[in-house]
């Protein structure tokens, strides 16, 4: 039989959480015979290596050791191996429902240019209990372990011991007892999302960001229309906005089901911070892209607005270029310019102030504001006055 779907995990330093989720992989529901697992391994210094060159599932497996190449440079790896119709990107530390692959290669069937990401929101799971982890985490543990007896024996080993313990195996799988040390945390974000626009993201001015590759599929001829990874994204993040935006203007539609839940395996978590190479990345994806869609991330990234503030701000900016297409040129331009100039200012390490003099926008700005004063006349567009005004007032 052909391959239908394929994996893809790629993996650093994840050892022996990746092992947990290859285990969950091989008690799927969907035929074993029509999934491959592709698992990159990107430098690993663990022992990811030595156990994973002889592991032997019911799925077709293919080990690929990189040379620390990057998240972008592993998943396109395992994208050129592929024979699946259907690829399913996976986190290394993510265990799965045993319908997992069933439920994305279902959704497939009836959405050709579907892009199926999982549940909005983040199931927490304690698979193991590491002296590293934070003091946050280690009480998250402790409440889960009072709320489930069955696992108080291992935990109290860990206590005496203060060595890694392995507090779920093969059999918790089995039975989804690995539940017990589990908790679904969801944004007030996700709630609103989800109340407005449901499963579908259609209304959703930007559907794209939820191309997560936590937990996301999409099919191969897609992915080959669009091009795959940028690899000159390095670091962390913004790659898979990139790629979704990509698939976006392709014609992919966007959406999520709240039955394919991934749990993600807590871990020590690193002090190091993320911030500079996920600016550089996103500056990277803004001069890639002309299009507001992307640049209006920016009040993400200024902690002014969330998602679904953007949302407003690019319906209403989009609107008024419709209904008013020869009036508001300056203000339309004026929002572009702030952005621009607030993104550079933070790449470069910059205070973000004095936009409106370091955008050239003074010899405009009358201009500008008797522009604006006519689109707050109109009572139509609150969401994109209170934008401007608070970009200028930077």
């Amino acid at each position: 039989m052909g391959t239908e779907v394929s994996v893809i995990i790629p993996s650093y330093n994840r050892y022996p959480l990746n092992l947990l989720a290859l285990d969950s992989l091989a008690i799927q529901t969907f035929d074993p015979s029509k999934m491959e697992v592709i698992f990159i391994d990107d430098g690993s210094t663990d022992e990811t290596k030595n156990i994973l060159k002889m592991y032997y599932p019911p799925f077709s497996f293919q080990y690929i050791r990189t040379s620390n190449k990057g998240r972008s440079k592993a998943r396109n790896l395992g994208i050129k191996k592929a024979k699946g119709k259907i690829i399913i990107f996976l986190d290394a530390e993510m265990i799965v429902n045993p319908d997992f692959v069933e439920k994305h290669y279902t959704y497939h069937q009836t959405h050709p240019n579907g892009v199926l990401t999982g549940e909005l929101g983040f199931h927490t799971l304690y698979s193991f209990a590491f002296p590293e982890l934070n003091s946050n985490q280690l009480a998250q543990l402790e409440d889960l372990i009072n709320q489930s007896p069955i696992y108080m024996k291992k935990f109290n080993t860990f206590i005496e011991t203060r060595r890694p313990v392995q507090l779920i195996d093969k059999n918790d799988l089995h039975s989804q007892a690995f539940r017990k040390l589990s908790f679904f945390s969801q944004s007030e974000l996700d709630k609103k999302t989800i109340e407005l626009f449901g499963e579908d993201l259609k209304q959703f001015q930007t559907p794209w960001m939820a191309f997560v590759t936590a937990n996301v599929s999409v099919r191969k001829s897609l992915l080959q229309l669009s091009g795959y990874f940028d690899e000159s994204f390095r670091g962390w993040g913004f790659e898979d906005w990139e790629l979704g935006f990509r698939l976006y203007q392709y014609g992919a539609t966007f959406a999520y089901r709240r039955d394919i839940a991934g749990y993600h395996q807590e871990h020590p978590i690193s002090n190091d911070s993320n911030w500079e190479s996920s600016l550089t990345n996103f500056w990277l994806f803004q001069k890639k892209h002309k299009s507001i869609d992307v640049l209006a991330i920016v009040f993400i990234l200024l902690g002014l607005y969330d998602r679904l503030d953007v949302h407003y701000i690019l319906k209403e900016f989009k609107t008024l270029k419709v209904k008013y297409p020869n009036q508001f040129s300056s203000y339309r331009y004026s929002i572009r310019a702030l952005l621009n100039t607030a993104l550079d200012l933070m790449k470069d390490g910059e205070p973000v102030k004095n936009l409106t003099t370091l955008s050239g926008l003074e010899q405009q700005l009358q201009t500008i504001l008797t522009e604006q004063d006519t689109i707050k006349s109109l009572e139509a567009y609150p969401n994109l006055v209170k934008a401007f005004d608070d970009l200028t007032s930077l």
